[in-house]
């Protein structure tokens, strides 16, 4: 039997299935091929340690997900919640100790904090800078046509950031 498709889609990874929906919706007879037996790519939870351990092995490369267009286009895709464990990162050292960042910058502080609050400080006032270039810049312009180089700059100038550097 022949099978007759407007698009094929390499790949069932998040990218390749927001492809695929997005052609789908557009009218298209689409197929995806994946050479893995299940679809997800970096969504995919594997048996890698072990037995009846599972990992999702790709989960750190899944920052602003939640900023992507396929939200907001889809009324299937409003329902999806993101969880997001209190403990994001965690360094174990030989001795035992460790430090740990969370989704709650105060208690990254503290945990920093405990081998220099310099540090924490430091820490905290990154976190607070990222959190509002985030915001301001950074998640409105990933899903977007880039703008010339100039015109972006003279954008970036008028940010407070700029001013205050200046």
């Amino acid at each position: 039997m022949r099978y007759k498709y407007d698009v094929v889609v390499i790949g069932g990874g998040p990218n390749g299935l927001t492809t695929a929906v997005y052609l789908t919706k557009a009218g298209l007879k689409v197929f995806v091929a994946e050479k893995r037996h299940e679809i997800g790519g970096g969504l995919a939870t594997e048996e890698v340690t072990c037995p009846g351990f599972l990992h999702n092995t790709h989960v750190i490369f899944h920052m602003m997900t939640e900023y992507a267009p396929i939200f907001k286009d889809f009324e299937e895709l409003k329902e999806i919640q993101f969880i997001y464990p209190p403990v994001q990162v965690a360094i174990l050292f030989s001795d035992g100790e460790s430090i740990c960042l969370y989704t709650d910058v105060e208690k990254s502080y503290e945990s920093i904090a405990r081998f220099s609050k310099k540090d924490a400080e430091v820490y905290r006032e990154f976190y607070h800078f990222s959190q509002q270039a985030m915001d301001l810049f950074l998640a409105p312009a990933t899903y977007v046509n880039p703008i010339p180089p100039l015109e972006q700059a003279a954008k970036l100038e008028k940010t407070p950031y700029y001013q205050k550097s200046r």
